[in-house]
């Protein structure tokens, strides 16, 4: 559609060319008709000057035949020299319009011809200017069609993300549940110890027994110290890999600065980004919350190290060091996907500007087919113009030609002259209405003047908003760059974390192994205590339901370092190291359970970050190589908007100077016609006075017959005369000439105004020379009334005269014809001007109609984006209320295990003193220690010392 409508403007102006063309050679002609009306004119001047010469001799010649005649005969000459002095200002007046219109018509044509090499020049380059933007656009298409292809693929890919994100929910609810049961379960368990409070009665008596199994258990604690001391070391190296991290932390953080830096230049350029920019803080402050979460967290697992190399638990330390490990894992990987998010809200607000620049493309080239057609248009109007300059060339050499053939044709118009003369009447009123509508032309030319400067003036703001977008397109290559820096170094710092995990995997076989060899040993304890087979396995049972309990049993810990103490110096506090030993180990098994549960989920989720992080850089590629190929193609279309722009001012300035010379053209029209009305009118009073003088020649012919005799005498005189008359007719024969030469210099007769006044000036000297010889003329009459025989020559030759003003009269009646004719063609001219006018007033409206959809287009597809980010925002928002709700799931999780594990020992404590206190004072500690005094001195020193040493090794 819009081709077609490019198309009929293209038409209808290549239409107002050609009327533009015609009305330039109308011009022509009627400069050519008021040459020839001028030639004429000078003829009939000559002929009347004749006529007045021959009728002065008539009169000096009726002088000398009375006294009677001399009054009419002065009276008869003071008219003819009136006449004489009329038509000398005539002539001066001719004079003066045939040089300007020769020097108009040679100006118009070097301007022309000049116009036309340029014309063509750029028609030629114009050419080749569409050619290339039609390949261009083709290309341009090709691009369109591959993104959205790539847009697709990355809605299939959101789809993707989000049915991810539903997985997870999934498995928030399942959490929740699991931590439901938990509860349930902790409920069970506060019942079962109150069932072994009573248990532990009974198992006062059996405290001998337990005693031997103490010593052993002795010599595998020393076994254990060595372990101890070697994982120790693992702990260093350990420790020195967590300082590796927290550099690498620090750097995240810097990297996370420059990336808040890139945040607030791109809200200085998109106001949209500030909400994004919000929730990045929000994100930012989570961060940091998780952070130093996870500091406490490390504190408390390093308390609980401690704790655990008090009670020389290898297995608890890796653990905790492992599960350290995990959670840095973990935050690195909250960081990369916070990154995988930044770099997602990235390619969207890149793909938003690459719809923009879509849209502004589609606009240039819009703009870059309306200029072809424009250009197309101004190479077949300089043809047009080539053509009617050789036609020209063509007629006004019929023209010389016809001129001949006129000469011969004068004779036979005399009898048109007097309907002319009606007609004139009706002509003059007619240029005054075609006066009229040429100012309201003018009018409208001045208003599409306006209109053409307010056109340059949007041009230049659409240049100025091309120039922004091609630096937010450098900076977005910049940041484009940025981001692929950081994904490569996520993919080695997750390369790293895989390493580290490979690691862990190896230490938990490692626990795995000693797991084992505990559990051997404790078979065997249970072989030789044959009593107690039945409570262990009990025990047993409760210590595997309680294993999920040892992140919050950092109290127990310390309270069971006291009660080893105790154990030492009575059997009651021995039972319940034994038991909480048990107790320890169950629990380390549920821990290794559930970190390798922890593990394998982990090692899910970084394959598929893995797999999320290639898709991203693949699409960062695609994105990266797409933005070059769109800079580089805006480029091209900035330089070829540039150059098509100039052209377009090239060419309105051009336009407007056919305008101003159509202007000054219809000026010229509007002069001569003011200038034919006045001859018009010297035309009238002629044909007046030539019947008066006819009337007075009738009865100068009945005196000149007494003449005859005296005019033989002046012979002599007149044969001076005819000399003079005779370089007269030359100059009238080089006037000639000359008037074929306006012919073709017609259009140039503005500049030669100046040249015609001095003209003027001249010609009034001239009339002052010719007073003085008409003074001389009066005087040599005054002495030839006596010679009567000159008389009758004059009178022939002013019969010639008044025949040759009866030509002249022919040709200007011929003249007004084709004067009328001319004022015909310009009103029919006018006509199709006023046509055309409203035919591109309509094409304004419907451009600006069209201009207007397109900007409500525009209008609603970047709501639709606003709304698309908002929607997007949103589902950012409820992921992070997702988030906060799980932490704050996980805290509370932790507070419930802190409190049942104070509860407990708070129970535990209340238990034993209650237990000391319903013991006899025999069995109380000072009289076991009379019956057991030469075993346990040796057994609480080695006790101490091995505490001692631990704590000055760590």
């Amino acid at each position: 559609m819009e081709l077609t409508k490019l198309r009929q403007e293209r038409d209808e102006l290549r239409s107002l060319l050609n009327k533009l063309e015609h009305r330039v050679q109308e011009i022509q002609r009627n400069v050519h008709t008021l040459t020839q009306e001028r030639d004429q004119i000078n003829k009939l001047y000559n002929d009347s000057r004749s006529e007045i010469h021959r009728l002065h001799q008539d009169l000096y010649a009726m002088h000398e035949t009375g006294d009677r005649n001399t009054q009419t005969t002065q009276t008869v000459l003071r008219r003819v020299e009136s006449e004489r002095d009329r038509a000398l200002v005539d002539l001066s007046r001719v004079t003066a319009e045939r040089d300007s219109l020769i020097t108009k018509y040679k100006n118009t044509t070097e301007n022309a011809h000049a116009d036309k090499l340029r014309l063509t020049n750029q028609l030629d380059h114009l050419e080749n200017s569409l050619n290339q933007v039609a390949e261009e656009r083709d290309e341009v298409i090709k691009r369109v069609s591959m993104h959205r292809l790539r847009i697709d693929e990355l809605q299939q890919r959101q789809q993707q993300l989000e049915d991810s994100l539903a997985e997870r929910q999934e498995l928030l609810k399942k959490v929740n549940e699991e931590s439901a049961q938990l509860k349930q379960e902790a409920e069970l368990q506060n019942n079962r110890l109150e069932e072994r409070e009573l248990q532990i009665s009974q198992m006062n008596e059996r405290t001998r027994v337990m005693e031997m199994d103490c010593r052993r258990l002795h010599e595998r604690v020393d076994e254990y110290d060595m372990k101890l001391r070697k994982e120790r070391d693992e702990c260093s190296l350990l420790r020195s890999q967590l300082q590796n991290i927290e550099e690498e932390k620090v750097k995240l953080q810097c990297e996370f600065d420059n990336l808040t830096c890139e945040r607030d230049d791109l809200i200085k350029h998109q106001r949209q980004i500030e909400k994004r920019a919000q929730i990045n803080l929000s994100e930012r402050d989570r961060l940091s919350r998780q952070v130093n979460d996870l500091n406490d967290i490390k504190e408390s697992l390093e308390k609980q190290l401690r704790q655990l190399e008090k009670d020389y638990s290898d297995q608890s330390t890796k653990y905790q060091l492992e599960r350290e490990a995990n959670e840095k894992l973990q935050q690195r990987i909250d960081t990369a996907i916070h990154n995988k998010n930044s770099i997602d809200r990235r390619a969207n607000w890149l793909e938003q500007q690459i719809e923009e620049l879509r849209s502004h493309i589609d606009q240039l080239e819009q703009q870059l087919s309306t200029q072809k057609d424009e250009n197309k248009w101004m190479s077949e109007t300089n043809e047009k113009l080539t053509a009617d300059n050789e036609s020209l060339r063509a007629t006004v050499e019929l023209a010389n030609k016809d001129k001949v053939h006129l000469e011969s044709c004068i004779e036979e118009m005399s009898s048109a002259h007097r309907q002319s003369l009606r007609e004139r009447e009706d002509l003059v009123q007619r240029s005054n209405g075609l006066h009229e509508r040429n100012i309201e032309l003018d009018a409208e030319n001045k208003k599409l003047d306006l209109e053409v400067k307010r056109n340059a003036e949007a041009l230049r703001a659409e240049r100025n908003t091309i120039a922004d977008l091609q630096q937010q397109l450098e900076l977005c290559r910049r940041r484009s760059e940025t981001a692929e820096r950081d994904a490569n170094d996520w993919s080695s710092r997750v390369r790293l974390a895989e390493d580290q995990l490979h690691k862990s995997e190896t230490r938990v076989v490692q626990l795995e192994r000693e797991l084992r060899v505990e559990r051997d040993d404790y078979s065997q304890l249970r072989s030789r205590m044959e009593m107690l087979e039945e409570e262990k396995q009990n025990l047993e049972i409760n210590l595997k339901e309680t294993a999920q309990r040892l992140s919050h049993t950092e109290v127990d810990l310390s309270s069971r370092l006291r009660e080893i103490h105790d154990i030492r110096s009575a059997h009651e506090e021995a039972v319940r190291t034994n038991t909480r030993t048990q107790e320890a180990l169950s629990t380390r098994n549920s821990e290794l359970t559930a970190a390798r549960n922890e593990l394998n989920i982990i090692q899910t989720s970084l394959s598929e970050t893995r797999r999320l992080l290639e898709s991203e850089q693949r699409e960062t590629s695609r994105l990266r190589e797409d933005l070059n190929h769109m800079a580089r193609e805006s480029q091209t279309l900035q330089t070829d908007l540039q150059d098509v722009g100039d052209e377009r001012d090239e060419l309105k300035q051009r336009i407007k100077e056919y305008l101003n010379e159509l202007s000054r053209l219809e000026r010229v029209l509007s002069e001569r016609d003011s200038e034919c009305s006045k001859l018009m009118d010297q035309l009238r009073t002629a044909n007046e006075e030539a019947e008066s003088w006819r009337t007075r020649w009738e009865t100068a012919e009945n005196k000149l017959t007494s003449c005859k005799v005296d005019l033989e005498d002046k012979e002599g005189e007149l044969s001076n005369e005819r000399e003079r008359s005779d370089l007269k007719d030359r100059e009238i024969s080089h006037l000639r000439a000359t008037l074929n030469s306006t012919e073709i210099q017609s259009n140039a007769t503005s500049r030669s105004l100046v040249e015609a006044n001095e003209q003027l000036r001249m010609s009034r000297a001239e009339i002052e020379t010719l007073s003085t010889e008409i003074s001389r003329i009066r005087d040599a009459l005054s002495r030839s009334e006596t010679e009567k025989a000159n008389v009758q020559r004059e009178n022939n030759t002013q019969r010639l005269d008044n025949d040759q003003l009866r030509a002249q009269l022919d040709d200007f009646e011929v003249e007004l014809e084709q004067i009328k004719e001319q004022l015909e063609d310009e009103r029919e001219n006018n006509r199709n001007i006023n046509e055309i006018l409203t035919i591109t007033r309509q094409k304004e409206q419907k451009a600006l109609s069209e201009a207007q959809e397109r900007t409500t287009e525009v209008i609603a597809l970047r709501d639709r984006i606003t709304n698309a980010e908002e929607r997007a925002e949103m589902a950012q928002r409820e992921v992070e209320k997702v988030r906060e709700r799980l932490a704050e799931t996980e805290r509370e999780a932790n507070r419930l295990s802190r409190s049942l594990s104070a509860e407990r020992f708070e129970k535990e404590r209340a238990l034993s003193e209650l237990r000391l206190s319903s013991l006899p004072a025999g069995y109380r500690p000072s009289g076991y220690s009379s019956l057991g005094g030469t075993y346990y001195p040796g057994t609480s020193v080695s006790r101490d010392r091995t505490a001692y040493q631990e704590r000055d090794d760590y």
